[in-house]
């Protein structure tokens, strides 16, 4: 499923970009299945040959709407959920694939509720996370959560 909403983060100050939102509707089917495995597929630009990043996506706490544009949400509530996070080199054209199962599994349950994911980039700094200018974060179409599911014969 591709994503349906996406917007891009001001961190405090609005000078840079500190986090990408997006928000997927998740079939209500997936709350009486058992989700097996969900992989977040990101078609990342890079503008270099190779360009080294780490991801982390968290679940959002608060509801939003992006429609694509910039916000300025210094304040910006995460959930203290472990969820996914790749490292990777990133070749121009190339698909990252973050692996977000919990956290489907979560939504899927209720345990969460689904607000949408927060995608940062790590680094070793305590100051605000930053999104390299050399990495460009696709629109909300190009962004795709794929879910492998079965039926659960627990309920």
């Amino acid at each position: 499923m591709s994503a349906t909403d996406f917007a891009r983060v001001l961190g405090p100050g609005g000078a840079s970009v500190t986090s990408i939102l997006y928000k997927f509707d998740l079939p209500d089917t997936l709350a009486v299945t058992r989700v097996d495995r969900a992989l977040l597929r990101l078609p990342l630009t890079a503008d270099t040959v190779v360009q080294e990043f780490a991801l982390l996506a968290m679940p959002a706490a608060d509801n939003w709407t992006g429609g694509g544009a910039t916000l300025l949400l210094p304040g910006l509530a995460i959930i203290d959920f472990t969820s996914g996070a790749c490292t990777s080199q990133l070749s121009p054209g190339e698909t990252v694939e973050v692996d977000i199962t919990d956290l489907v599994k979560a939504w899927a349950s209720g345990q969460i509720a689904n607000k949408g994911l927060v995608i940062q980039t790590l680094t070793d700094d305590p100051e605000p996370l930053e999104i390299p200018g050399k990495l460009a974060f696709p629109a909300a179409g190009q962004v795709n959560l794929e879910v492998w599911f079965a039926p659960n014969p627990d309920r």
